[in-house]
């Protein structure tokens, strides 16, 4: 196994990946093909958010992942609706320290290492927490979408308190490279 972690930023901001203080929270992210910086295609098998608080919580969640030609999203309400692609439905939790904290995937992803990724997180916490902390990247471009509510969010429609946002948490992504298949070159033989 091999890691890529896209976003070095030292921001701290609690709604991407999830919002610990309400019961339901939906993000997404872009990260694109540059900023993920893989040198060929590559089977994600993991991701892991930095959490950068002192609290313990668990939390439902389900991960979806996808290619995207999408860069940045165009406004508060421009989410990906379609074909989401799940990839992890579980329990997510972090101890009271800083660190690395994240889900082993139930399907791996081949991501192609051409098109931009898209990583989508659908949260539900049954005992809502205080507002934690998660260390961030600011970006140019508007690469962050966020909504939370009282009641459960569908990621084919998100509705509640929707956020824009010009960051995304710092990321890490568990990967191998996608083995490739040689074409064996075919030998004819010919008997006179």
């Amino acid at each position: 196994m091999a890691e890529i972690i896209v976003g070095t930023g030292t921001t701290d901001q609690i709604y991407i990946p999830l919002r610990t203080s309400r019961d339901y929270s939906y993000s997404q992210v872009i990260f694109t093909q540059t900023q993920i910086g893989a040198s060929a295609p590559i089977t994600i098998s993991g991701i892991q958010w930095y959490y950068n608080d002192t609290s313990a919580f668990t939390s439902s969640i389900e991960v979806f992942l996808n290619h995207t030609t999408k860069d940045e999203f165009d406004s508060v309400t421009d989410y990906v609706t379609s074909g989401l692609n799940s990839v992890y439905t579980g329990s997510f939790s972090a101890s009271a320290s800083p660190g690395w904290y994240g889900v082993t995937l139930d399907t791996d992803f081949d991501y192609d290492n051409s098109n931009n990724l898209l990583i989508s997180v659908d949260t539900a916490i049954t005992t809502t927490y205080g507002t934690y902390d998660w260390l961030s990247t600011t970006y140019t471009n508007y690469q962050g979408l966020s909504t939370y509510s009282d009641t459960d969010i569908d990621p084919e429609s998100p509705s509640g308190t929707q956020g824009y946002r010009q960051y995304a948490p710092n990321t890490k992504i568990i990967y191998t490279f996608t083995p490739t298949v040689a074409r064996k070159q075919s030998s004819f033989f010919f008997i006179n």
